[in-house]
Order: structure tokens, then sequence, then C-alpha cells
């Protein structure tokens, strides 16, 4: 249970991102005593299905520069990608990239089963991406460079348009 003082803690270091020089996700990592050794493994287990099924998943919280560019190449990478996420992402996603099929979740737990089960998601920084991170599943990301604050490198995490050396200066975790 978090106190009123390690409230205030999590919330200067994890939610603004100022832990120590740290970013975000480096943050809540050091604050949960989660050790980069531990950040390598799955943390997060979930019942799945075994799937061939790439998922994208696209809040537009954080729109890059780039992010047309990411998600048309993803399409044209992944044709048979399905779309998972809230009515207006979807309807969002379908306006600016074209239509897509939609794989039906009712809630964050579906959404997780369903990130559980598929081979790759393809998504921004958002609540399934955390999710990915923790199953340690394939993933990859469009990060908006001014908000650099979810990303863990890692063998099956893939970050296009960020030069991996850069983020080292801005304390991203390699795990």
């Amino acid at each position: 249970m978090l106190t009123k003082a390690s409230r205030s803690y999590f919330h200067r270091t994890i939610i603004n991102g100022h832990g120590a020089g740290r970013n975000i996700a480096a943050s809540a990592c050091h604050f949960a005593g989660v050790c980069d050794e531990c950040a390598r493994k799955p943390w997060l287990h979930l019942p799945a299905c075994a799937s061939n099924l790439v998922l994208f998943s696209r809040t537009g919280h954080y729109p890059a520069i780039e992010a047309e560019r990411f998600w048309h190449d993803a399409r044209r990478k992944y044709p048979n990608a399905q779309f998972i996420g809230l009515d207006h992402e979807y309807a969002d996603f379908e306006r600016l990239f074209g239509g897509i099929q939609r794989f039906a979740t009712a809630t964050l737990w579906d959404a997780a089963i369903a990130i559980a089960s598929c081979t790759h998601l393809v998504t921004d920084q958002s609540p399934q991406l955390a999710i990915a991170h923790g199953l340690q599943k394939s993933v990859t990301v469009s990060v908006a460079c001014e908000h650099r604050d979810c990303i863990f490198l890692r063998p099956s995490a893939e970050y296009p348009f960020v030069d991996e050396s850069s983020l080292r200066e801005y304390g991203i975790v390699c795990i």
C-alpha cells in the first residue's frame, strides 16, 4: 500500500519521469524493486491460446512525427494484422490508415489475453505495450521522440526511427 509520502515519491519519480535520470519505465522498475535481471524475464503470466495473430494497437496519445510512416510500413509488413483498442481508437486508425479487421476485446483483461496469444504486437506507448513488456512479447513500437518514456531495450522489442545510442543518454534501461 502506498503511503502519502510514497505516493508523492511515486508521482515525482514515475509519473513525471524524474527518478535519478531514469525514464518512466526504468523509474517504475526501480520504485517496485525490480532489478535489471528480473526485468529480462516475463513478470506477467496470463492464459494464452497459440495463434499466428499479429495485433495492432494505436492510442494516438503521442502522435510521433514519424507515426504516419511507421503505421504505413507496419500495414505493408503485416497485411493480415488485426486491431485491438477502444472504439474511437479503431475509428481513428481506420480514418488515418485504412480498413483493418478488429479483434474484439471488451476489457483490458481481454486485450491482455489477446496480447499473450499473439505472435507480435505493433503499438505505441500504451497499456498494451506495458502488457507486452510484462509478457516479454515481440513488439514494434511507435515512439514519440520527445516522450521516450516507455522504452525497454530488449531483443524482442523494436523501435523504428529511434537511435538506440541516443537512448542511453536518456537513462533508458537495456534489458
